[in-house]
């Protein structure tokens, strides 16, 4: 038995001294991290539109090599992932603490207007707008002041304020006029005065007569339901009147008003939506005839544009 227990202790006391030989080699080997790989596996599912694993990886990197020169980068790449993936608090999160980190960079201004883009993705233009109005405030290059300008006025081109946008582009400074293709621009905008829009007052007017409102805002099918809907609960009120029917045709007369008023109101609400479809065609035309994109490059974002006037 001594014998048995002499052996077992020198084999545990043999692996340990082994351990103490090999172990630490062999960790360090397996949780050995390479900057390199790290960034470049975080940039490949970016660009494989893998957001969430994009940003756990461009975090690990952050952690593990904070003094890299990409690290600004890759605070921006989060950002960027968390706009993409439709998380707009989280990427204003990520844009802010950038931009404290790492102020008076390119990419700080940058994610000035991508903070800017992430409101118009909550549908706070007001908030967008004043993203752009304080970096005006803080910044004393010409040309970043009227990338702003050219900004806020896309932004009220999004709100249909066709004269705010005119009046934000007059803005630009004369030497990037044609930088932003301005008299082109112009020229697209002027077209809005010539949009056929409905009016709401004469849609609910025309309702008098059930379905004439949706008719004029072009609902052919609405129209002809209000008509013949409203049409026939009139004549079978006038019916049970007429055949001394005085409750049914109280009853029926009751409902009858309220489609009648449903008319009215639907007419009115339809022609609010045919102006806003209007706009909404208009302003992506707008987008797609005159097209100015922000690319990523090494040193910073620059803009790219691409003008099919």
């Amino acid at each position: 038995m001594n014998s048995n227990k002499t052996k077992a202790l020198l084999i545990a006391v043999g692996m340990v001294a082994l351990l103490e030989i090999l172990g630490p080699p062999a960790f360090s080997q397996t949780l050995q991290i390479d900057a390199d790989r790290q960034y470049s596996f975080a940039e490949l599912l970016f660009s494989k539109q893998e957001y969430p694993s994009a940003v756990f990886e461009y975090q690990r990197f952050i952690h593990f090599f904070e003094n890299d020169p990409r690290v600004e980068k890759a605070m921006f790449r989060i950002g960027e992932s968390h706009f993409q993936a439709g998380c707009p608090d989280e990427a204003i999160q990520s844009f802010s603490e950038l931009i404290n980190r790492f102020p008076n960079t390119a990419l700080a201004v940058d994610a000035f207007f991508q903070i800017s883009r992430c409101h118009m993705q909550r549908r706070d233009p007001v908030s967008a707008e004043a993203v752009m109005h304080n970096l005006i405030s803080i910044s004393d290059d010409p040309a970043v002041i009227d990338r702003a300008h050219h900004r806020l006025g896309w932004i009220q081109i999004e709100n249909g304020q066709w004269d705010k946008a005119k009046s934000y582009f007059d803005r630009i400074s004369p030497e990037n006029r044609a930088l932003y293709r301005l008299d082109d621009l112009g020229r697209e905008l002027a077209r809005a005065d010539a949009l056929e829009m409905k009016d709401p007052t004469t849609a609910g007017v025309l309702s008098v007569v059930p379905g004439g409102g949706f008719l004029y805002c072009e609902r052919y099918r609405d129209a002809l339901v209000a008509f013949l809907l409203n049409g026939a609960l009139i004549w079978a009120a006038v019916d049970s009147f007429d055949n001394e029917q005085y409750a049914l045709g109280a009853v029926i007369s009751f409902v009858e008003f309220g489609f009648y008023a449903g008319n009215i109101h639907g007419s009115v609400s339809a022609a609010h939506k045919y102006n806003r479809a209007k706009a909404r065609g208009f302003i992506q035309e707008l987008k797609q005839n005159a097209r100015i994109q922000v690319s990523a490059k090494d040193a910073g974002l620059g803009l790219s544009f691409r003008c099919v006037f």
